[in-house]
């Protein structure tokens, strides 16, 4: 049977496409309907933290909901185009670093195929849904298990060695990054290392540049000290079985039946192989890795029931079982793997249903057919071209028609922001706007946003009033500390409810969830004046003092 991987001088023509069609995939999806980041919960992620960071008047170092991520790429556009200008900048880096993610997966994945048959449909799969599976939560993850396994390839001592320097600061810089993602790769990735230092010295200057980069992160920026990191972790852990997995619904059950049955798999098929005795000697501490990265990211996609979590648990299993593929020496697959295959297009299918782009559906079958040899036909070359056509075609034609729609939606007007990124007041709605100016007007000094709407402390320029910018991610054990903040703080107003979801998250009201709260807020604050979605109360005798 011939073998259609590709050549080595094909190789880079297939690199490009699979760029390409990440790119078109990535940017077609890249939308803000109206020009407008009306997401004040998720979009207001982005300077909440940030808010509070750059204010003068605050000295305790606010609690971020995933880590670094939450305030860096703001604190760069803010130095770069100034405090009035910088919101369209923020979102904007963000969305790259969402490519970026999606490129580094896909290069994973290329890596992996390259020497198995029909390899440029492999490729092409993970090219067309991986922004899908991953953005910048991910970046420093893949950037590290990247570097880990450019490390093996090296034959350039001196490259190799250069190699694990970096490989040691991304991943500790990562821990800082995201909270889950960076404790995923530290440990994953550290027991890999840690293994293969037995056998050789491998990785060696990687755990040395891991330890100083922590250090000096500790002694030049003290606000990212590993004690305050390991606190804000803990609260996080705390609170995070209030959230609503929504088991009661079999969509619920569906999707997590899918990621566990997907981690099950992988997991199974690493352990059978990690052991083979004429595999390379980087073979066994590889798989330790993939099993720890898919049992990581399988409590990460289970944190809440829904298609994104579960997409963003689904990427650690799959690439796992095509390192599998890449490594075993089988030349027709068994039921295992055609199993695995058969979770690759259900996977493809919910990114055609998050992205609202049936290029996925037809490719995940077009994908299969190659990969597992089922008909005679998926052996032949010719075969092998009408499936790269057909994969093309359906990329950029339904790219093009989500594109034309798109546009008559207004999806793209930040387009015309590139030239001259608009003022932050344009960037959010009317309501976003109303409620800040009243804050301001009242002579408040700081937010506490029942809403937990994040973009009205970026618009005001306001830190939060307690270490909770998002008073939703505490619970009832840390009531009483959000009381004594505002006792200490007073502001003069306060976000006190909302129409907006984020006000009602899984069906609890925020004063239903702090109840003493809301006691002492409706007693302190009780003039209240509402607006389009938001209402705001006064503190009482606000002009005293």
């Amino acid at each position: 049977m011939p073998s259609h991987s590709i050549s080595h001088g094909n190789r880079r023509f297939g690199i490009i496409l699979g760029i390409g069609c990440l790119l078109v995939v990535s940017l077609a999806s890249m939308k803000m309907k109206g020009g407008i980041l009306h997401d004040s919960f998720h979009h207001g992620e982005y300077f909440a933290s940030l808010a509070t960071l750059l204010s003068s008047q605050y000295t305790l170092v606010p609690l971020t909901i995933h880590g670094a991520l939450d305030y860096i790429p703001g604190l760069i556009a803010f130095h770069t185009f100034g405090p009035e200008d910088y919101f369209f900048p923020t979102w904007l880096i963000y969305r790259l670093l969402n490519v970026a993610a999606a490129i580094l997966l896909y290069l994973l994945a290329e890596d992996f195929s390259k020497d198995r048959p029909h390899s440029l449909f492999i490729s092409l799969a993970w090219a067309l849904c991986a922004p899908a599976f991953v953005g910048y939560r991910d970046v420093m993850l893949l950037l590290s298990i990247y570097l880990y396994f450019s490390i093996q390839k090296q034959d350039n001592p001196l490259t190799a060695k250069v190699l694990e320097v970096c490989f040691g600061v991304v991943v500790a810089l990562g821990l800082f990054w995201s909270f889950d993602r960076g404790i995923t790769a530290a440990v994953s990735l550290g027991s890999a290392c840690l293994v293969q230092l037995f056998g050789s010295r491998l990785y060696s200057s990687s755990l040395a540049s891991f330890a100083i980069t922590l250090l000096a992160i500790e002694l030049v920026f003290p606000q990212a000290s590993l004690s305050g990191y390991f606190d804000n972790l803990r609260i996080l852990l705390e609170t995070a079985s209030q959230w609503s997995r929504e088991w009661k619904h079999g969509y619920g059950i569906f999707l997590a039946g899918l990621l566990a049955l997907a981690n099950a798999l992988a997991i199974g098929l690493l352990l059978l192989a990690m052991f083979d005795r004429k595999a390379s000697t980087n073979h066994l501490p590889n798989c330790l890795f993939f099993i720890l990265l898919s049992l990581f990211l399988f409590k990460i996609g289970s944190n809440r029931i829904d298609l994104g979590h579960i997409l963003m648990g689904l990427w650690g299993p799959l690439l796992a079982s095509l390192y599998w593929y890449s490594s075993t020496r089988e030349k027709k697959p068994g039921p295992i793997l055609k199993a695995s295959l058969g979770l690759i297009f259900v996977a493809l299918f919910m990114a055609s249903y998050k992205f609202r782009n049936p290029v996925f559906i037809p490719m995940a079958a077009s994908v299969i057919i190659a990969v597992s040899h089922a008909f005679p036909l998926a052996r032949t070359k010719a075969m092998s071209h009408t499936l790269a056509t057909l994969l093309l075609v359906l990329t950029l034609s339904s790219s093009l028609l989500q594109v034309a729609k798109g546009h008559s939606d207004k999806e793209y007007v930040w387009l015309d922001y590139l030239d001259s990124p608009p003022p932050n007041p344009l960037l959010v709605t009317e309501g976003v706007r109303w409620a800040s100016r009243e804050l301001l007007s009242s002579g408040s000094h700081c937010v506490f946003d029942l809403a937990n709407s994040g973009v009205i402390n970026g618009l005001t320029g306001l830190p939060a009033c307690s270490r909770f910018t998002y008073p939703v991610y505490a619970n009832r054990r840390y009531e009483k500390e959000m009381i004594d903040s505002m006792k200490k703080q007073r502001p003069k107003a306060i976000i006190y409810s909302s129409t907006y979801w984020s006000f009602r998250i899984d069906g609890r009201t925020m004063h239903a969830r702090f109840p003493s709260l809301n006691d002492f807020l409706r007693n302190e604050y009780a003039q209240e004046k509402c607006h389009l979605e938001y209402c705001i109360r006064y503190l009482k005798n606000r002009n005293d003092g």
